[in-house]
C-alpha cells in the first residue's frame, strides 16, 4: 500500500459516519487489540466491486483486518460476498481474519490470542 493510498483510508475514516454503530464483540475486541473499528478501503477498481469495503476492525499501516460475523453471515449469497471481499482485500496484500461474536463473547481471550498471532506476522 502507498504512502498516497494510506492518506485517502486516514481521510475516508475521520469523515466517515459509519455504517452504523460499533456492535459490542468489535468494539472489544479493537480495544484489547488496539486496532480501530470500521476500516475504509477504497477498491480503485470497477466491475464487481464496491467504491469501498469496510472491514469491521483494522489497521491500515499493518494491512490487517479482522471480520466479526454476526448470525447474517450463515446466508449463502453473505457468504460469497464475505469470499469477494476476502479475496479482494488479500489480492491487495491484506491479511484478513474471520471471527463470530460468539468467538469473541464467549472465548475472547483465545480469540484475541489468535489475531494476535497474525498481527504478529504482518508486523
Amino acid at each position: 500500500m502507498t504512502p498516497g493510498q494510506r492518506k485517502v483510508i486516514r481521510l475516508l475514516n475521520r469523515n466517515r459516519g459509519g455504517k452504523g454503530k460499533v456492535s459490542e464483540p468489535e468494539r472489544r475486541l479493537a480495544e484489547a487489540l488496539g486496532l480501530r473499528t470500521h476500516v475504509v478501503i477504497p477498491t480503485g477498481r470497477p466491475g464487481p466491486y464496491p467504491r469501498h469495503y469496510t472491514v469491521d476492525v483494522g489497521d491500515p499501516d499493518l494491512m490487517v483486518a479482522v471480520e466479526v460475523d454476526g448470525p447474517s453471515h450463515r446466508a449463502l449469497w453473505v457468504q460469497a460476498a464475505d469470499r469477494r471481499k476476502t479475496y479482494f482485500l488479500r489480492s491487495l496484500g491484506w491479511s484478513v481474519s474471520r471471527c463470530s461474536n460468539r468467538d469473541v463473547l464467549e472465548h475472547f481471550d483465545r480469540t484475541v490470542r489468535r489475531i494476535s498471532c497474525v498481527i504478529a506476522r504482518a508486523s
